[in-house]
This record gives structure tokens, sequence and C-alpha cells, in this order.
């Protein structure tokens, strides 16, 4: 069954509270010079329930400013996002492609007791990660 929201006055899709979606699907969205990752990753979050799974394909780009892959794991995992890559022997064996990924990306399932200690492990893992990507767009200007 497929369900399309209600659009707000300006055509914007609105998540309502008794909206609940069990699968989003997105394909060829993760092009930074075209389309920046953070209004994906937002409205993956705002769509997503406690069991919502969101499928996407992703395909290799290289990008000067930073690596897509990484960039779209890193602020997921900000929105406690987690990011799999589906196993290619899951995946129809008659349309393979070396530069395509499909990704499965869900919440993380935590309890209560966890949660402050899950934060603060993501926090510090996001600080290491800005601070290494300082360091290697720095590596790279000087090139």
């Amino acid at each position: 069954l497929l369900q399309e929201l209600p659009n707000d006055n300006e055509g914007n899709p609105m998540n309502t509270d008794t909206t609940q979606i069990d699968i989003i699907i997105s394909a060829d969205c993760i092009v930074p010079k075209l389309y920046p990752i953070k209004p994906l990753i937002d409205a993956i979050d705002e769509l997503s329930g406690n069991e919502t799974i969101t499928y996407l394909s992703y395909e290799q780009r290289y990008y000067i400013e930073y690596n897509p892959s990484e960039e779209f794991r890193r602020l997921a995992r900000l929105r406690n996002l987690k990011v799999e890559v589906v196993p290619s022997c899951e995946l129809n064996e008659f349309y393979p492609a070396n530069d395509i990924e499909i990704w499965k990306v869900s919440r993380y399932k935590i309890n209560l007791e966890e949660e402050d200690q899950f934060d603060t492990e993501q926090k510090t893992k996001v600080s290491i990660s800005q601070e290494k990507n300082n360091h290697e767009a720095l590596l790279w200007r000087m090139r």
C-alpha cells in the first residue's frame, strides 16, 4: 500500500503523528553537486518511526569537498540512524553494478539506560570525525 503524505500550502509534505511509514525508498539522491545531503537526512529522520526502514541506492561518486558516503553516515548518526550496506547476495543477481550500493537505514534500537552512554559516544565520534575531515581538507589545500 502506497500512501501520499498531505502537503502544506507550499507543496511540502507534512508528517502527522498518525502517519506510520513502514518503508521509504530513495534512488540516486546522494549527489552533493546537485542536492545537499543534510535535507535528505532531515526528511528521512522526520518521516521515520522506530520501525521504519529506508532503502537508498548510492552510486559512488567523487566529490572534492568531502566523501558523500562518509558525510551521509556522519549526519545519519547524529539523528540516531544507522546505515547498513545490503549484502550483494541479497540483491538481484541480474542487475549487478560495482559502483552502486543499496543502503538500509533504520533507527538504532537502544533502551533508556543506554541512551546517555550512546549520546556521549556518538558526540565523541562526531567530534573526532570532524577533526579528521578538517585535517584532510587542510592537507588537500596544501597540495
